[in-house]
């Protein structure tokens, strides 16, 4: 399959646009995905892209963005499954005073192996004025992969930038796997920008807490992966979404009590 969006934002003007990718077989397929936005001035786009129930489906999805002047742009990717994913988002700034959101979560339930996951980025900041914000976070079982290549790309003429980058992973298998690969590119003095990484396990301690709070241990690490992926979570705007990933991340989860506590 061969999908192309095409999504021109007016000025002045609104949108918010759900993608959802989630197969019906579990026969092998391949999708080559191509998403094209132009966002005009003082113009707002919400893109949120799912990604679910994958098990046997290799995608190549890649968003391509321009925006120009006083305009907001906000990408978040979901993958929750896929044989092969690979995401690859590409952000130019055409217009002073614009605004980049670029959100993440991958999670990749402990029944299933060998899915690999990529998450590819640039922001290219042409303009001055301009800010840009990116999160990604990971939860990874099995023997799941993920790579994530970050780069922000501030040109010479972009003065007072604010350019933020984030990436955060845990593993809960020995055997997952997490790189990341944070870059910068400034040709200008005058701006802000950091870049941070980090990759470990759940935290022990946290656990012993809830376990001598009368929480069961499996219970206990539910609720901690849960909160870990709850910064993103408040990113979206729209409830049935929300409501509709956080039922994903339970389910991916498998834990009856966390389910139950969400219900009530």
């Amino acid at each position: 399959m061969n999908p192309r969006n095409l999504i021109i934002i007016g000025n002045n003007s609104k949108a918010k646009i759900v993608e959802i990718h989630e197969s019906l077989t579990n026969k092998i397929c391949f999708s080559n995905s191509v998403t094209e936005i132009y966002s005009r001035k003082n113009s707002n786009i919400d893109y949120i892209k799912i990604h679910n129930n994958l098990s046997f489906f290799y995608l190549r999805d890649k968003t391509f963005l321009t925006q120009k002047k006083n305009s907001t742009c906000s990408v978040s990717t979901f993958s929750f499954e896929g044989r092969l994913l690979i995401n690859n988002i590409k952000l130019i700034n055409l217009g002073n005073y614009s605004k980049f959101n670029l959100n993440g979560l991958t999670i990749i339930r402990k029944k299933l192996l060998n899915q690999l996951i990529y998450n590819k980025t640039l922001i290219d900041h042409l303009y001055p004025n301009c800010e840009s914000y990116q999160t990604y976070k990971s939860i990874l079982y099995g023997r799941s992969k993920v790579f994530f290549w970050g780069k922000i790309k501030i040109s010479k003429k972009a003065n007072n930038i604010n350019a933020l980058q984030k990436a955060n992973n845990i593993l809960i298998n020995k055997n997952a796997f997490v790189y990341t690969k944070p870059e910068l590119e400034i040709y200008t003095d005058n701006v802000k920008c950091s870049h941070g990484c980090t990759i470990g396990k759940i935290d022990k301690n946290k656990i012993f807490y809830l376990c001598s709070r009368g929480v069961i241990k499996t219970v206990a690490k539910s609720i901690l992966i849960f909160l870990f992926s709850k910064e993103i979570l408040k990113k979206i705007n729209i409830q049935n979404i929300k409501d509709l990933i956080i039922k994903i991340i339970i389910k991916n989860l498998d834990n009856y009590y966390l389910q139950k506590c969400y219900v009530s």
